[in-house]
């Protein structure tokens, strides 16, 4: 039987803290592109993000961190059977991480012109 290993599932701590740190400023880039842009402009996004951003319009009492949070659960069980422990580990952390990011206030980005809103607030 072959035990687990934190340290050759996910590398050297030092290249586990860069990972992280990349993905906390991603989640925080994204965050603010949601908050600060698609949602006070009432645009969609793609994705289980867009899906998220339509629930929130239609119900606007439901917090999106949860709505994302929640809608997610799915896609992980099935990745938890179909892809490797590191990508799916660090996929939890981008999930736990970005959650949290849409939970923190962000300031309203001042745009008009809505290509221009579109252009900002992609989010892959």
């Amino acid at each position: 039987m072959a035990t687990f290993s934190w340290r050759s599932t996910l590398g050297s701590t030092k290249q586990v803290l860069w990972n992280l740190v990349l993905i906390t400023v991603g989640s925080m880039l994204c965050a603010t592109g949601i908050n600060g842009i698609l949602i006070p402009q009432q645009f969609l996004s793609g994705g289980v993000t867009g899906v998220a951003i339509a629930i929130r319009y239609l119900v606007p009492s439901l917090p999106i961190a949860m709505l994302y949070f929640i809608l997610n659960i799915p896609i992980y069980a099935v990745g938890w059977m179909h892809v490797g422990r590191r990508f799916f580990l660090y996929s939890i952390a981008g999930l736990l991480i970005f959650s949290g990011a849409l939970i923190c206030p962000n300031v309203l980005l001042p745009a008009h012109d809505k290509i221009l809103i579109a252009l900002l607030a992609h989010t892959p």
